[in-house]
């Protein structure tokens, strides 16, 4: 027997994530520019929420951005700048990992 996933956010999440993904991809970001606005006003969470789930997916993503573009440039020309490519990484996780920490920490008076 199957069952179904009710989730009163499905329709209008699955319907923003196309767009997002293209232009996302087009611009080569992760899409967190064009997420927040739409998780607030297009699919109804409070402010905060939104943010932390924001930075939640963008944690999400940069692993995911890796793996998927590990195709795209040799390995090679990778490996002759491993240290910039790791501090920017290393950078970009960390930095989610800390707004996430203090988003959750904050007062939810600043973000309304």
């Amino acid at each position: 027997m199957q069952r179904r996933l009710i989730c009163p956010f499905f329709r209008r999440a699955f319907g923003w994530c196309v767009p997002i993904g293209g232009l996302a991809g087009l611009v080569g970001l992760g899409g967190a520019e064009f997420r927040l606005p739409v998780l607030m006003h297009g699919i109804g969470f409070e402010t905060k929420s939104a943010v932390l789930l924001n930075l939640t997916v963008s944690l999400v993503t940069l692993p995911f951005a890796m793996i998927s573009r590990s195709g795209a440039v040799s390995l090679v020309a990778v490996v002759r700048h491993l240290p910039e490519v790791a501090g920017l990484a290393l950078g970009g996780m960390a930095s989610a990992v800390f707004d996430v920490g203090w988003s959750a920490d904050s007062v939810s008076g600043w973000f309304n």
